[in-house]
């Protein structure tokens, strides 16, 4: 599972300097010190996920979202309302993602 955790941080290491049409976007950097919490961050999520604490990685998740806003965030918080048998709140957030 580390190697899935390791590809998760390297996607969202990209995220950050390029948007979902392939091009730099124009919007503020995070500094490479809100990079790493978002990482630190993603890393937590995804192990509470895994032990089954949904509640508990959402929040996460929303936390890591609230320090750098990448719309990869939102999808994963969508899947874990999805995993939490919460269909309304995972449609909210696969909505967003998809604006």
């Amino acid at each position: 599972m580390l190697g899935s955790s390791r590809a998760v941080a390297t996607v969202l290491a990209a995220a950050l300097l390029v948007g979902p049409s392939g091009l730099a976007i124009a919007q503020p950097q995070p500094t490479p010190q809100q990079k790493q919490l978002v990482q630190d961050l993603v890393k937590q999520a995804i192990a509470k996920s895994q032990a089954g604490d949904h509640a508990g990685a959402i929040e996460t998740y929303q936390k890591a979202y609230a320090t750098s806003p990448l719309p990869t965030l939102l999808s994963n918080i969508g899947s874990e309302y999805q995993l939490a048998s919460k269909p309304v709140e995972a449609l909210k957030y696969f909505f967003m993602y998809l604006e």
